[in-house]
């Protein structure tokens, strides 16, 4: 196989001295059990969080979803085992638009990835790590990843969840209808053979 690039190499030591030693790689999508995606939707407002984050050309960066964030929000309602989490951001919803005419960047992936806009809200792996703890399976968030922008810090994010064996739903939408609201939340991905992510369906049933 190819070689590591060394940075991965380095980030994943540092992970592992931190968190554990990083699994061997889990099931595909194919194999990723329907009922492990769904179940009550407990959706976490993130909106207060945008437009805290100090981003520049040398250090793209989006808010953060402390683990302190999230159990203050648990002291309002706790965390339950079974519930898919989803981070409520909107960024989504006010980013996912027509690409603009050249020079224009869009504000989607574009500018917040080369450090020229703020990005969207993502989890620490820390915060990752509480909701594992709190029996969460499966975690979605309206931004385009669940790790953010940053590389490093949305690696380790990307590593937590799959160390804690969290399923990841990106890159919904419309996640305001069910503010409120009491939903079932259903995603359904395209089994497509020895794939780790990709195109699927979210719902959510209002009770």
């Amino acid at each position: 196989g190819l070689p590591m690039d060394p940075r991965l190499v380095s980030w994943r030591t540092e992970f592992e001295a931190r968190h554990g030693k990083l699994p061997e790689a889990g099931p595909t999508t194919e194999k990723a059990p329907l009922e492990s995606m769904m179940g009550q939707a407990h959706l976490v407002d993130v909106r207060p969080l945008r437009g805290t984050a100090k981003f520049s050309p040398e250090s793209p960066a989006g808010p953060l979803i402390t683990r302190a964030f999230l159990e203050e929000q648990a002291r309002k309602r706790p965390f339950k085992p079974g519930e898919i989490v989803l981070f409520h951001s909107g960024f989504s919803d006010a980013e996912f638009k027509p690409l603009p005419a050249a020079p224009g960047k869009d504000g989607l992936f574009a500018r917040p990835l080369e450090g020229s806009s703020e990005g969207w809200p993502s989890p620490t792996p820390e915060a990752v790590a509480y909701l594992a703890d709190a029996g969460i399976r499966c975690v979605g968030t309206d931004g385009p990843t669940l790790g953010g922008v940053d590389p490093k810090g949305s690696q380790f994010t990307d590593w937590m969840a799959a160390s804690r064996g969290l399923l990841v739903v990106e890159f919904l939408t419309n996640l305001k209808s069910i503010e409120g609201r009491d939903a079932f939340f259903l995603f359904a991905p395209v089994k497509i053979e020895g794939t780790r992510g990709g195109y699927g369906r979210a719902l959510a049933l209002l009770r």
